[in-house]
């Protein structure tokens, strides 16, 4: 087994409880239970978890809601901030 130097499961776990307190909470942790039972790595899923934080925190966006277009959009400004973190 590998260290976990990064501590993702620590990060991961934090996600979780600051997921718990948010409107629509119990959609949100399923979605994250997704993400690890189709085998995402810790650190992975930790990102998804700490980004949708952000998002719900910060944004106006109903998960419960939400169609096919708001979802894809949604993935597009997730993937395109990673991008413009990487270039810098």
């Amino acid at each position: 087994m590998t260290a976990d130097i990064h501590d993702y499961a620590g990060r991961l776990k934090r996600a979780r409880e600051r997921l718990s307190r948010l409107e629509n909470s119990s959609l949100l942790l399923s979605f994250i239970d997704h993400l690890s039972a189709l085998g995402l790595s810790a650190g992975r899923v930790a990102k998804y978890a700490n980004l949708l934080c952000m998002l719900m925190k910060n944004y106006l966006f109903d998960p419960a809601k939400a169609d096919r277009r708001i979802v894809e959009r949604v993935i597009a400004w997730i993937n395109s901030s990673a991008i413009q973190v990487i270039n810098s």
